[in-house]
């Protein structure tokens, strides 16, 4: 599952982390493998009071269709990719593709973000050419966007939400709130990820893919 987009400050660490800690309290045997060459999740990891309950993978490598299942252990059920800012690094995003069966676009309710989903649905588009070898399939990758940063009571984000889902997006109920919870989060231990935002994201996207 990679955490995608086209900018960084879109809440992709955030997202991917808290993500991958949902699936781990799910009962799922999970990897999140940090495909940024900065690093984020997996220095979040070794800064927390301790580590995080699952493998953390540093892999920022436009190979990583090739090697990612060399490296995963075989009771690993669930995947989640941070990946790099796709404007800095679209190789190393399309490789990550290349090995997905589901993505996540973590975006705000903004004008600025709202245009930057184009260029992110040519990238799924592009990866989906290149498919065959790892899913059989050169469909696009199905992907999901997920409204974060939002505002209390903002009409903006029931507007904006209407809108990606006019352009044929798949956009999810759940909404992550502008919150010192998720802002302040890093270098931190988290508990209780079910029971967020992406507690009810993870529902919607299990459910999309069931």
């Amino acid at each position: 599952m990679p955490v995608l987009n086209l900018k960084g400050g879109t809440s992709k660490t955030t997202s991917a982390v808290f993500l991958a800690h949902v699936l781990h309290e799910s009962g799922y045997t999970v990897a999140l493998v940090d495909a940024d060459p900065q690093a984020s999740s997996a220095d979040w990891s070794r800064s927390a009071p301790e580590p995080f309950p699952f493998l953390v993978l540093p892999m920022a490598t436009p190979r990583l269709h090739e090697q990612l299942h060399d490296h995963l252990p075989p009771e690993v059920d669930a995947v989640v990719i941070d990946t790099p800012p796709l404007a800095d690094r679209a190789h190393v995003v399309v490789s990550a593709l290349r090995v997905a069966t589901l993505a996540v676009v973590p975006t705000a309710p903004t004008p600025l973000e709202y245009g930057r989903l184009a260029a992110v649905r040519e990238t799924l588009d592009q990866a989906g050419g290149m498919r065959y070898a790892t899913q059989r399939t050169y469909a696009p990758v199905p992907a999901a966007v997920l409204l974060t940063r939002t505002v209390a009571n903002a009409g903006s984000t029931a507007a904006w939400r209407e809108q990606i889902r006019a352009d044929g997006w798949w956009c999810l109920r759940a909404q992550v709130g502008r919150l010192e919870l998720f802002a302040q989060a890093a270098g931190d231990n988290i508990t209780r990820a079910t029971d967020t935002a992406y507690g009810d994201a993870m529902i919607e996207l299990l459910e999309g893919q069931g």
